[in-house]
């Protein structure tokens, strides 16, 4: 049986293979030639991209969001987790790289965002049922983009 966290991982590349080809798709002949702007141009289009999905983040955050279980508030809602994957996986940090950059980014938003917590976005329930249908609303969205994940009879 696979653990969430490479289920999570798996489902994470599929997002990036689907972000890469439809929204991030330019011309990477010109790294070289003018490094400046190419990397512009890159930051540009990133941001570009996170703003055409962040809609379908917060949907899909909407739709997998469970009763609040007992306890500690989360530091993060859904949605921030889902995004927090997701820029994860686009800019190949490591989670422990990432849970640095969210902790340090914390103290821009004066909401402190502990690094376990950050750390541990990967086995997050919560968070792989919205990834999962995050995956589906891209597929929804460009389609062309088929993954399944069944085995025959």
């Amino acid at each position: 049986m696979e653990s969430t966290e490479r289920k999570m991982k798996k489902l994470l590349e599929e997002i990036e293979a689907i972000i890469r080809s439809e929204l991030l798709s330019g011309n990477s002949a010109s790294k070289r030639a003018d490094w400046r702007t190419y990397h512009q141009r890159r930051a540009h289009q990133m941001k570009l991209a996170m703003l055409k999905i962040k809609p379908l983040i917060d949907k899909a955050s909407s739709d997998a969001a469970r009763a609040r279980r007992p306890g500690r508030k989360p530091a993060l809602d859904l949605s921030q987790k889902v995004t927090i994957l997701v820029l994860q996986k686009l800019l190949g940090a490591s989670s422990r790289k990432m849970a640095y950059m969210v902790v340090l980014l914390s103290a821009i938003s004066g909401k402190y965002i502990g690094y376990k917590t950050a750390e541990r976005l990967h086995s997050d329930t919560d968070a792989f049922l919205a990834i999962v249908r995050l995956r589906n609303l891209l597929c929804e969205e460009y389609p062309g983009h088929m993954f399944v994940d069944s085995v025959p009879d």
